[in-house]
């Protein structure tokens, strides 16, 4: 029988795995809202270049030239972040809820009935979340930070453009890219890409907001945290060497000398590591014997889970998890082909193709009845 601490760490993981999918789609709709107005922008810019002087030119005055550039910059700007704080509010209530409805589902009905466990007030997660800094700035501080990086790269590109002779057209296109390779190759995308990464921390430092002020709201039921790395190919060293670490809950390291920093999902830029909270133990609860059952007495033990390598996670998860995450080919293949995840992937880490697997292991296909 798993216990609660260790039912607990396994959902945050699987909710870990979903947060993945959902902020992949939310910072895509969000970058495609920045680069709504980039053919305007193109537009206003080679109108711009008309009223260039001939002969070298200081930024001062080219950045006078280019003021309706930086006009629209700003205006695209301001949409990401408006848009970037609609999906905030509407995150922070799901995840404050999300997490208060998971331990509710775990914890004896006794808990609830006592008053002990505590919801937090999504409204006062938000404002945590848009006024607290992370990676050395406010959401504020990140609007101001993107709008300048972004139209300094359009005027240091045009800077260049002009001092080596290009046509106005060609600037424009150095500046925005060329359709047939999807307007990646112009300075534009570099700031997309700057944006991509500012969402999925922004999202990240939300989510960790809110669980923050869960545990405060719940202390007198939790005794520590332990760290939970993304354990792939794409995991930075600091988060490997922080998996399953434990720490008290104001941020201590318990039994080693490795400091909290920033925190799960903030330590970098894209952090995809969490944590999950250790509960105390009924007694230390201040529960009574005949408050439980002698189940839920197992269950609530305190005890810390055992370290759990991502592999091991989804091995032991239902069929129907399994199939979410991997697909259902994938899922029978794992359960009944005789495959272990790590065969899904290169050596690499690039995700093989149904066909790949099968020129590799066509058995492992007849195992699964997938033949």
């Amino acid at each position: 029988m798993a216990t609660i601490n260790e039912g607990f760490r396994d959902e945050l993981i699987a909710h870990r795995v979903h947060l993945t999918r959902y902020e992949a789609g939310v910072v895509s709709k969000l970058v495609a809202a920045l680069s709504t107005d980039d053919a305007e922008l193109a537009a206003r810019l080679l109108v711009a270049l008309e009223d260039v002087p001939a002969g070298a030119v200081s930024v001062k005055k080219l950045t006078q030239v280019l003021a309706p550039v930086r006009d629209i910059n700003r205006k695209a700007v301001t949409r990401f972040f408006g848009e970037l704080g609609q999906v905030l509010k509407d995150f922070t209530e799901y995840e404050a809820g999300s997490g208060f409805d998971l331990m509710k589902s775990l914890l004896p009905e006794v808990v609830g009935e006592r008053g002990l466990l505590k919801k937090i007030d999504a409204g006062q997660a938000y404002v945590r979340t848009v006024t607290e800094p992370f990676h050395g700035y406010a959401l504020k501080g990140w609007t101001d930070k993107l709008e300048a990086d972004r139209f300094a790269r359009i005027v240091n590109t045009v800077r260049t453009g002009l001092g080596s002779g290009i046509a106005p057209d060609e600037i424009v296109k150095s500046v925005r890219g060329t359709k047939a390779r999807n307007w990646q190759d112009g300075a534009l995308n570099k700031s997309r890409a700057n944006a991509s990464a500012i969402g999925y921390s922004t999202l990240a430092h939300a989510a960790q907001v809110v669980r923050e002020q869960t545990a405060a709201a719940n202390d007198h039921l939790i005794k520590a945290k332990q760290w939970l790395s993304t354990l792939d190919n794409k995991t930075s060293p600091p988060c490997r060497i922080r998996d399953a670490l434990q720490y008290t809950p104001d941020n201590q390291p318990i039994k080693h000398g490795i400091p909290w920093g920033d925190g799960p999902g903030r330590l970098h830029f894209h952090c995809r590591s969490t944590y999950t909270l250790i509960f105390r133990s009924w007694q230390d609860m201040g529960l009574l014997p005949d408050d439980l059952t002698s189940a839920e007495k197992e269950r609530m033990n305190g005890e810390v889970p055992a370290a759990s390598t991502y592999p091991e996670w989804i091995s032991r998860q239902r069929a129907s998890r399994q199939d979410d995450i991997l697909g259902p080919v994938r899922g029978k293949l794992l359960r009944s082909g005789g495959l272990k995840l790590t065969s899904f992937y290169t050596e690499a880490g690039r995700w093989l193709t149904l066909d790949e697997l099968r020129q590799r292991d066509a058995a492992a296909f007849k195992r699964a009845g997938l033949e």
